[in-house]
């Protein structure tokens, strides 16, 4: 990205972006106001997730995969799904 780009992305004149600037180029912002950072993924879920593992025959996993891959989702995402729905009828 161009800087001459960034006025019209942020709808904020060339002025405005300087003025935004200036603490995080001169060292002297407040940390504080931002958070501490996080490392990673930004989390999907409420709580801290925990996995679950079971073994499965080659043939089943490739399914799971073919079925994940049309639906344009993950393997872990598509499972998370069938056992919600299954929760969701108990």
């Amino acid at each position: 990205m161009e800087r001459n780009e960034l006025p019209d992305i942020l709808a904020m004149t060339d002025e405005e972006i300087d003025t935004l600037a200036a603490p995080f180029e001169e060292g002297s912002w407040d940390r504080s106001e931002y958070g501490k950072p996080s490392v990673g993924r930004p989390a999907l879920f409420e709580e801290p997730l925990k996995p679950v593992t079971f073994k499965e025959t080659p043939s089943v996993i490739a399914a799971m995969d073919r079925r994940a891959s049309d639906l344009g989702t993950s393997r872990s995402d598509y499972l998370r799904r069938l056992v919600a729905q299954d929760l969701a009828l108990a």
